[in-house]
């Protein structure tokens, strides 16, 4: 799609479109967004082939894109601190092998987890899924110390 064609309304993307706009992978920080965010910026006004109307419209929506992604990543920590504050938390389901895309995980809720032993890391895990139903399977993984 070339960027003169692009649909300018955030709320028409999911978040994992959001995330592919910004090439940004999962599991990813504010920094992330922001760099992203700025390289496109940087871009966009070193482009001659656009107008100022339309280097101005593409701006302000790189700019909602990148408050979007940021606005669900805290949102995503705050559930995940409310959980580990939660006394269930040791009430993670344990899981013998990594989860992946496979169908049992496709249809999981975002934010679903389970606790995983990584053998090869010597080390517990857990999975936190950040993709909604339907949608490429994508976790973000927490170590334990």
């Amino acid at each position: 799609m070339s960027i003169l064609n692009l649909d300018l309304n955030a709320k028409n993307y999911t978040i994992s479109e959001l995330r592919s706009l910004l090439e940004i992978n999962v599991p990813y920080t504010e920094e992330d967004i922001t760099e992203s965010a700025d390289n496109i910026k940087n871009k966009i006004l070193e482009d001659d082939t656009l107008t100022n109307e339309k280097k101005e419209e593409i701006m302000k929506f790189i700019l909602k894109v990148e408050n979007i992604l940021k606005l669900d990543l805290n949102e995503f920590y705050i559930k995940l601190k409310n959980l580990s504050n939660n006394v269930d938390f040791i009430s993670i389901p344990e899981i013998d092998s990594k989860p992946d895309s496979n169908l049992k995980f496709k249809k999981w809720p975002k934010g679903a987890c389970v606790l995983y032993f990584n053998k090869e890391l010597s080390k517990f895990q857990i999975y936190v899924k950040t993709s909604f139903v339907g949608e490429n399977v994508e976790w973000s993984i927490f170590d334990s110390k």
